[in-house]
């Protein structure tokens, strides 16, 4: 069997500082593995914001597997995201239990939240929350997202679902 060949373009991050230090900062990843099948995914990463750097700049806990979050999304959730995102429904999950997307592992579990919401102005958002429980303690980070974040994301995904199943021109990656 050939060796897995590995696709992963440029991730999109959203940083969502804030004065007190208790922002975050996301990034959502596609990947794409190939060996005897494609499997293409959206990696989800939260990081916290550290405080800043000798310029001013802040930082975020990118590296620090003690503090970052990742959920890997797959289709199913990138249609219930798309399904928030195109106005068809308020949030993701299912209807009677809106948690948000569900996903069980040996090592705990972990629940994304996303809802559309309306800021104090009226501007419409989307709050998305990455809970993640491991080992027994759970942590937990909310970000709200602009329209234009929800745009992105919109194309990101449909470009995801396209790869995964050849629905573009979208190649596989060369030896």
């Amino acid at each position: 069997m050939a060796a897995d060949k590995y696709f992963s373009p440029e991730e999109y991050r959203i940083h969502r500082p804030n004065k007190q230090g208790t922002g975050s900062a996301s990034s959502f990843q596609m990947t794409m593995i190939k060996s005897s099948y494609r499997d293409v995914s959206v990696f989800l990463t939260i990081a916290p914001q550290i405080g800043a750097d000798d310029a001013g700049n802040n930082k975020f806990g990118w590296k620090d597997a003690e503090k970052r979050l990742i959920m890997k999304l797959n289709m199913n959730d990138l249609g219930e995201l798309l399904s928030v995102l195109n106005g068809v429904k308020p949030k993701a999950g299912p209807a009677k239990k809106s948690d948000g997307l569900f996903h069980q592992s040996s090592k705990g579990n972990s629940v994304l939240g996303f809802e559309t919401v309306k800021s104090k102005d009226g501007d419409i958002l989307y709050k998305m929350t990455l809970s993640v429980q491991r080992d027994g303690e759970v942590n937990k980070f909310t970000q709200y997202l602009s329209v234009g974040d929800g745009a992105i994301l919109n194309e990101l995904f449909k470009m995801a679902i396209a790869a995964q199943f050849k629905w573009n021109m979208v190649d596989e990656p060369k030896s």
